[in-house]
């Protein structure tokens, strides 16, 4: 699960929390000062160390901040800037987000970059793209494997969306968390068990997967969707992390079965029981 520090000033702390719990329904790890800091915690150091142990910086940056002569957020602009210094250009961290329609700040960040060099999201022009946008940043789709029969039965969810009438999308969208629903419990090397959701093993590296599906090899099973509970293969995988139930299907048969059809492998996947 990623984990993202959210860096803002006070005047914008209702739409921050709602960035916040958007960002946490898609399962995103968000660490934010209102919730995080405990009664006699050292801010500076606590703020210090979750911005370098951070997957993901999001500046959210406004026409109050800029009003600002002095807040915190220029303090973990900082040390957000510390960090860029150590890590690889070319891998995406830092993520200005605008509340409202303003200047990002001219800050230097070194070899003749500023702040402004970062490509931005406006989230006050559209905020379902923008958030959209970052979450195909925190949670990219996984890369560099060869797909086998089961996992080329992906397609992005836009594709269900054209095709499928809005009323129906509204069913689909309610089930974006079923990737988690099911967790796989594994003894670590140091004895303990640690319990993995699908969505978790989707952003290990090949080579970490291959080794965990060694130590059991029933997980790969799992991980493709089979379940662990009555063995049968309950969903239909969507690029983007959302999967499909038999369920959510039976509503969209009848007037809508055409644009099922269009879809390859969903149709046949519905009246089948796949197994592994």
């Amino acid at each position: 699960m990623p984990k993202v520090f959210i860096s803002y000033v006070r005047e914008n702390i209702k739409n921050v929390t709602r960035l916040v719990e958007t960002l946490k329904a898609h399962e995103v790890d968000v660490w934010f000062d209102k919730t995080h800091l405990k009664p006699g915690d050292r801010w500076t150091n606590v703020i210090r160390r979750e911005i370098a142990q951070g997957d993901f910086f999001i500046a959210c940056f406004s026409d109050e901040y800029n009003k600002r002569t002095k807040s915190y957020m220029n303090e973990e602009i900082t040390q957000a800037i510390e960090q860029l210094r150590q890590r690889p250009s070319d891998q995406p961290w830092f993520i200005p987000a605008l509340l409202s329609d303003c200047e990002i700040p001219d800050i230097s960040i070194g070899a003749g970059e500023t702040l402004r060099s970062f490509h931005w999201v406006t989230l006050y022009d559209d905020w379902d793209d923008g958030i959209q946008r970052i979450l195909n940043v925190v949670h990219p789709e996984p890369e560099g494997e060869l797909l086998d029969g089961h996992q080329q039965r992906t397609y992005s969810e836009e594709d269900i969306v054209d095709l499928i009438p809005s009323s129906i999308t509204n069913v689909l969208n309610d089930r974006k968390r079923e990737r988690t629903a099911e967790k796989f419990s594994l003894v670590q090397d140091n004895y303990r068990t640690h319990e993995y959701s699908r969505q978790e093993i989707d952003k290990l590296a090949p080579s970490q997967r291959d080794k965990l599906f060694t130590a059991a090899p029933e997980m790969e099973a799992w991980w493709r969707g089979k379940s662990i509970a009555d063995g049968a293969w309950p969903l239909f995988r969507l690029r983007g992390g959302t999967w499909l139930s038999v369920d959510q299907i039976k509503p969209i048969l009848g007037e809508h079965i055409d644009a099922v059809c269009k879809i390859s492998g969903l149709y046949e996947w519905f009246g089948q029981n796949f197994e592994f």
